[in-house]
């Protein structure tokens, strides 16, 4: 049942608002201790790229409407000084799914597309 939830498309706004909402729920105070990503497969990518372990770290993902929005949330994150991969999944149409995490020693922000 909890992935449908994800799977509800979102539009630009909405995905800010739960984003900061969350945010706030991070007990982190700078934008650079986190990282923006966009992703077909969010979880997947959680997980695999970035090593975060969803039942310890902080992190969220929600589903864009389209590619455009999806890249549009990252892109204000990013000037907001998230870490960021400038180029993951710039042209995949599919990569509808916006995803931020905390930095941890753990994770890794190295990318490959």
């Amino acid at each position: 049942g909890i992935k449908i939830l994800h799977m509800c498309k979102k539009n630009f706004q909405t995905i800010i608002d739960e984003i900061d909402k969350h945010l706030e729920t991070s007990g982190k105070r700078y934008f650079n201790e986190f990282f923006i990503g966009i992703s077909k497969d969010a979880a997947s990518d959680l997980s695999n790229k970035h090593y975060v372990k969803q039942d310890e770290n902080w992190w969220i993902y929600r589903t864009a409407e389209t590619h455009q929005i999806a890249q549009e949330v990252k892109k204000y994150y990013a000037e907001k000084g998230m870490r960021n991969n400038p180029d993951e999944a710039e042209d995949d149409e599919n990569a509808i799914q916006v995803y931020c995490y905390a930095v941890t020693p753990i994770t890794t922000e190295r990318v490959w597309n």
